[in-house]
């Protein structure tokens, strides 16, 4: 909730909550038998947890002809496992799995208001009130969930009905913010075409030549497990730390400590080459030493080739279909990287001035992604403000 002083309850209002059995009735979700699942329509609609939400309301991909328990339309749906707290709107009878938790509002609560009280206090919701994220929550912790009610069900739908009309003005904002970053990662692609577009097939125009990607690099698989006692003074690099085709480096607040088996030591010189599912188009350029999981390759540069034209080159269209075509395993397909470094692909005469070209204009777009990103979080901000306007009042444990 909002750092910023809260205001006294409204006159007329007053805390309630969802143990309150007079405005609301509580259906905890239940997994039905597994051989119940099907995906061609039959029975009701099955939703197990947040992964099923869109914005306001479900879209099931998963129907189950034996249903255990029933949410009907209208009843706000709430995550209770990780993520706790995410809502949406069932729009008609449903199945809910053990991740979805069925809130009905009686006479005297409107869905509409309720909906909204509740994504604001989502945070709070998520941790309980213990700071700390739950990873699920149970029945008893949802009944104690405390929310303000106006007095009269008419002044819930006035607030329902003017947040819907602020909230719809945020959704076409955020829509048009998405559908620049689209077009912004879609640009990357479009570049790296233009800088390598040419197949096997074709005739290269004068001065370019056909170059074996081994040719470029060399694998270095040097191994360093948790027993070396540098093991855990170097910074640890996962796939889950590089982003797909940006090559920028994700965060997540425990790469000192995480990696707990053996990984692979690179430092400052490497490209590194994410060979787990190939279609990610995964490829970093470290700044440092470090470690990294054996997911990621580390190569070196071979025959004064530079890093970043190596980089531009494994993620170019041909080298990514290739290493996607040719990869091993089913659920976890990974590159073949013996057959990869046969791959022929394109070169230009002069590769690091294509290299010195290509750098500035993913920097360029890598400033316009930026900054498309920074104007989502602002948009996402906004939702935020406007339900704390309404609902950030000082918290008053008056029971149900």
């Amino acid at each position: 909730m909002s750092g910023d002083k809260k205001r006294k309850l409204l006159e007329g209002w007053k805390w309630s909550s969802l143990g309150n059995n007079s405005l609301v009735t509580l259906i905890m979700g239940q997994s039905p038998p597994g051989e119940t699942y099907n995906k061609n329509g039959t029975g009701l609609p099955f939703f197990q947890g947040k992964a099923d939400f869109g914005n306001m309301h479900p879209k099931p991909s998963v129907w189950c002809s034996s249903p255990n328990r029933l949410a009907e339309s209208n009843d706000i749906l709430m995550s209770v496992r990780a993520p706790v707290g995410p809502t949406n709107i069932a729009e008609e009878r449903c199945c809910i799995g053990r991740g979805i938790a069925a809130i009905r509002c009686k006479e005297g609560l409107s869905y509409k208001y309720l909906i909204w009280v509740l994504r604001n206090f989502e945070n709070k919701i998520s941790s309980a009130g213990s700071g700390s994220i739950f990873d699920a929550i149970g029945k008893d912790e949802i009944k104690a969930i405390e929310f303000p009610i106006p007095p009269t069900p008419a002044g819930q739908l006035a607030i329902a009905s003017e947040l819907e009309r602020r909230m719809a003005h945020v959704d076409k904002m955020r829509g048009a913010a998405l559908r620049q970053k689209e077009a912004i990662a879609a640009m990357q692609g479009a570049i790296l075409r233009e800088a390598f577009p040419y197949e096997e097939v074709d005739e290269l125009p004068e001065g370019w030549r056909w170059e074996e990607l081994g040719n470029l690099f060399k694998i270095e698989k040097q191994q360093i497990d948790p027993f070396d006692e540098s093991f855990y003074s170097l910074r640890f690099i996962g796939m889950e730390n590089i982003e797909s085709n940006t090559r920028k480096f994700i965060p997540n607040g425990n790469t000192e400590e995480s990696g707990d088996s053996t990984c692979l030591l690179f430092d400052n010189k490497h490209v590194l080459y994410g060979k787990l599912r190939p279609y990610l188009n995964k490829v970093y350029l470290p700044d440092k030493k470090g470690r990294c999981s054996t997911e990621l390759i580390p190569l070196i540069p071979k025959n004064d080739f530079s890093r970043s034209f190596i980089a531009s080159v494994l993620q170019s269209e041909i080298v990514v279909n290739y290493a996607v075509k040719h990869s091993t395993g089913g659920r976890m397909p990974r590159a073949d990287m013996e057959k990869l470094k046969k791959l022929k692909v394109p070169l230009p005469s002069n590769s690091n001035t294509s290299a010195a070209e290509l750098e500035r204009k993913m920097a360029e777009l890598e400033k316009a992604r930026q900054a498309a990103q920074r104007q989502v979080e602002a948009i996402e901000a906004l939702s935020g403000a406007i339900l704390r306007e309404v609902f950030d009042f000082e918290e008053e444990n008056t029971g149900s």
